[in-house]
This record gives C-alpha cells, structure tokens and sequence, in this order.
C-alpha cells in the first residue's frame, strides 16, 4: 500500500470531519478516505436517527463486524452502547459530546469499556443530517489501571504484614492477620496455613480460614507428613505448586477436597534464609487460575511469615532462657537468703552470747557469796558492781532485740507536711548530751522559705539520729558535724546534708554500709542495722539516700525528700 505524506492529529479529524464536514467533502477524495480508513480510533458516521452510514476499518474491528457492509445493514449505533441513553440525549441536545466513557457491546455481546467524543453534522442550511462519532478502546488503559491497582493492594498488603511481623511476636496473630490480608488481596475464599515441626518431619496445621470445621479437623489436614500429597511434597521440594482442578489432579486425598468443594489452589513454601519452615496453601471453592504474579506475591508473603515464624522460634529460645535464668536467680537469691539467715543468726548469737555470758558469771558470783556470808557487809560496793554491770549487759541485749525489730517491722507511713527544721532540731536535742561530752561543734543551716515535706515525722527523725549517731562516733574528741538543708533547683524535693570531719569510710566498704548486718564498727558497737533502717525509711518514702566520704577527712549523707507525694 502506498504510504501518503499527511501528518495530521486525532483531535483536528474530529474537528474536520464533525464541524467542517461540508470542506471536508470538497477535499481529495483519496487523501479524507485514507485519513478515515487508518484512524487508530473508530469512526462511526450515522444519519441523524443514528443508523450506521459508514464505518471504518477500526469501527468494523471493535464492534464485531464480518465487514462494512454487515455494519451499514440497518445498524444502529444505539443498539451498542449499553445504559447509553443519557449520551444520546446529549449529543441530540447539545449537538455533541467530548470524551464520554460508557460500556459498549459488540455483535458477540462481549462488553468493553469505550471513551467517546461525537459531533452532529449539517447540511447548508444548518439542518442537521447525521453525526460522527470517535470511538477509543479503554479496555487495555483500564487492565492497565486495574494490574496497577492489584500491584498497590498487594505492596499494601507486604507493608502491612511486614509491619505486622514488625511490632509482634504473637505468632498467632501474625498468621490470622496475614490469612485476612490474602483473602482480601487476592480473589480467593479459603487459606491454610502449616508450620514444620521441631524434626522436620511433619506439617501441622497453624492457621486457617473459609474452610468447614469437618474438614479442618481431618487427621491428614491436622497433621502431614512431609513428601505425602501435594502439601507435603511442596514442602519436601521448596517450590511453590499450582493446582487449577484440585478434583483432577493425583492427590491421595481427593474424596475430603470432593467433599469441601475446592477447585484450584496455591502451595507456596515458607522460606526464611533458606530455611524451609512450612506452607501455605491458598485455594477456592469456584473455578480459579493462579497466575505467576499470583504466586510472585504469596511468595513475597511466604518469606514475611517465614521471618515471623523465625522470629517466634527465636522469641521461644530466648523466653525458654530466660526463664532458666528466672529459675537460677531464684535459686541464687534462696542460697544468698539462706547465707544472710546464717550471717544474722551467727551476729545475733555473737552480740547477745556476750553479754548474757557477762550475766550468768556475775549471777554465780553473786550466788557464791549468798552463800558463803549472809549478809554481803564489806563486800556491798562488790556486788553493786556486779548488778551494775548486770544491768547494763541486758540492756545491751535489748538495744540489739529492738535494732532488730525495726529492721525486720513493716510500719505504716503517715506522710503528713512536716517542717525539716521541726524534726532536725528534736533529733539534735535528744543527742546534745553526746555532743557535748566529745566536745563537736554543730553548724546548722536552713534556707529560708523552706518547704513543707511530707513525711513521717517519727520515721524521718529515726533516720536522722542514725546519721547523727554515726558522725558522733566518726569524729575525734573536738570535731564538727554540720546539717545544711535546701530545696532543690525545681523546687519538688528538699535535700538534707549530713557532713562530719571524721576519719571518712575506706572505698570497698562503700558499697555495702546499706547493707543489713554490715559494720565496720569495733565489736560490741553495734550490729549494722542503723543505715539499712535509714535506707528502707527513705525509700518508703520515695525519696534517695546518698553517700560521698573521703578517708581522713570526713563523709557526708545526702538525703533527697519529695515535696509532694509520688504516685507508686
């Protein structure tokens, strides 16, 4: 065919044909038929009761017909546009219409999605005689639209369960949210989902969904032996099958999938770096063909589930070990309870056997000389020794009974707004004998406007006569202890300073001078309860007990004491 020189847009033949039809007639004839004949689009011209008047090559092809003159056999437009009345009336109305989608049909009945754009044509005198009509085939634009749609559901559909798998190591909730995902996705009513166990030896089933609860509790469903039917020997070779007639095909199952009513299925293998961990198998109860993007995309899901599942496993291992380590603790903290029980009964016996020892021997002195002299005569100031002693000995015992008592009593903390000079000066009256007697020097400072604190009063006085009588004891004869207090810089908590000049603490002992029953003190000066009941009595009250000491030159307690109460 001879090739003629003519470039000339879709958009102006529209425009010469409908509006300029009558120049149109006057052009070559060759040069309008040629223009007609090999337009991509389909040209249909009408009379103006829209009878079929010429067609051209592309409008015979889309609409069906053998030739032209089949079309031009009393053919209506019309008669091929389905629910096209409303495109009617506007082209009649107004004369024309741009770019009007409507279905089409053609002389098969098949049904295509068209965009058309029609003008009238007139005679001389204006009248109209006809109309032309430009017809574009959207069915390859929509398949277009409807593939990139599928492609964004599915990308959406990876997002989400990678998400899924993301934020959970509920394994279960990572299959079912998958399971909806795929029914949602893809065109497909049921899905199942098997794991392999711990041997390799065998598929259970995990997941499900859309299936009968007779079906789903079948043995060979439950459980599948790897290389048995089309589930297992999916998993035996790590590739994924397709099956379009389940009813046809060689699986020694047929008669339960003839009973439940599948037709085709997917099996694609659960893979996470290159382990192979189960199934998928995604089917339908109606007739269904699975395409390779199909199963490009419930491979992409396979290799999520399959890190999911790894992840679960992983998540096990690491629950499993630290439930171990759960299980050692425990023992741990049994054994170093049981040690602690036997440091406090070996200090307690310790402590108390002295001065009980000190008891009975004066007690037997005092009996051998009731019983050598009736009355004690010269020997009186003797035995009032003796008693003295005595006396003191048990009330030694009882200062250790009571340090007990307070350690191991949970009292109940009445936080009521105390003023900290208040409980600081009560403290320091009751110890001012002690002070004077080493002859320490006691500086004070408070700020001003200090704010309330709301504690115990007893409690937190407890703790500062512990702080107190520990720097009493630290100092030399002459030296000085100071008490600062002020509210911190975001005004919710006040801080107590406890300093002294004394010998300081050495810095493997620092550690542990919270510690029950840890002293560094000379025998018979106490048993190392003081700062474990100060440091249980400021964490009763949300509060932080602190220490910094310097051997040689001193040490210092800092207390730090809410304002208001915390919530626990």
């Amino acid at each position: 065919m001879r090739k003629v020189g003519v470039c000339i847009s879709i958009k102006e033949i529209k425009h010469w044909v409908g509006g300029e039809i009558r120049k149109v007639k006057k052009s070559p004839t060759s040069l309008y038929q040629q223009i007609f004949e090999h337009s991509a689009e389909a040209i249909v011209l009408t009379d103006r009761w829209l009878y079929i008047t010429d067609i051209n090559l592309a409008g015979i092809k889309l609409l069906g017909y053998e030739n032209r003159e089949d079309a031009l056999r009393r053919r209506k437009l019309e008669d091929h546009l389905k629910g096209g009345l409303h495109l009617v009336d506007e082209i009649r109305q107004k004369g024309y219409v741009q770019d009007f989608e409507v279905l089409m049909r053609d002389m098969q009945k098949r049904e295509f999605p068209v965009l058309i754009s029609a003008n009238a044509t007139a005679d001389s005198d204006d009248r109209v005689t006809g109309y032309v009509a430009f017809i574009r085939n959207l069915s390859a634009q929509k398949k277009v639209e409807a593939e990139l749609r599928q492609l964004n559901r599915e990308l959406e559909t990876l997002n989400n369960i990678s998400k899924t798998v993301s934020d959970s190591l509920l394994l279960n909730d990572v299959l079912n949210s998958t399971i909806e995902k795929i029914t949602e996705t893809l065109d497909v009513d049921s899905v199942r989902v098997y794991l392999l166990d711990e041997e390799q030896k065998y598929l259970y089933l995990a997941a499900h969904r859309g299936l009968s609860e007779e079906f789903t509790s079948l043995p060979h469903i439950q459980l599948r032996e790897v290389g048995n039917g089309i589930l297992g020997y999916a998993a035996e070779t790590n590739h994924a099958l397709i099956v379009d007639d389940l009813k046809k095909s060689s699986t020694p199952f047929r008669s339960s999938i003839f009973r439940e009513d599948l037709t085709a299925a997917a099996y694609i293998p659960l893979i996470a770096k290159g382990q192979i961990l189960g199934v998928i198998c995604v089917s339908t109860h109606f007739l269904h063909k699975f395409t390779s993007k199909n199963v490009e995309f419930l491979t992409a899901i396979g290799a999520q589930v399959g890190m999911a599942v790894q992840n679960a496993h992983l998540f096990a291992e690491v629950k499993h070990t630290y439930e171990e380590l759960q299980l050692a603790q425990q023992k741990l903290v049994q054994s170093e309870t049981l040690a602690s029980l036997g440091k406090l009964a070996a200090t307690i016996a310790h402590e108390i056997n002295n001065p009980l020892t000190s008891v009975f021997t004066y007690t037997r002195l005092i009996l051998k000389l009731l019983k050598k002299e009736k009355c004690f005569g010269e020997r009186i100031h003797e035995v009032e020794r003796f008693l003295r002693l005595m006396e003191s000995e048990t009330t030694r015992c009882c200062n250790i009974v009571k340090s007990l008592l307070a350690f191991s009593r949970k009292s109940v903390v009445d936080r009521k707004p105390n003023d900290v000079k208040e409980i600081i000066d009560r403290a320091v009256d009751i110890l001012k004998h002690k002070l004077k007697a080493k002859n320490i020097r006691l500086a004070r400072e408070t700020q001003a406007k200090l704010p309330m604190v709301l504690v115990d009063f007893d409690q937190l006085q407890q703790v500062i006569l512990n702080l107190l009588t520990n720097a009493i004891e630290a100092v030399e004869p002459g030296g000085s202890i100071s008490i600062t207090t002020r509210a911190s810089d975001s005004g919710e908590k006040v801080e107590i300073n406890v300093s002294d000049n004394g010998r300081g603490i050495d810095p493997e002992h620092l550690p542990h001078i919270f510690e029950p029953f840890y002293t560094t003190k000379e025998e018979c000066k106490g048993v190392g309860l003081g700062l474990a009941i100060a440091f249980g009595i400021i964490k009763q009250h949300k509060g932080e007990i602190s220490v910094h000491s310097t051997p040689g030159k001193g040490t210092t307690f800092t207390l730090r004491l809410p304002v208001k109460i915390l919530e626990a």
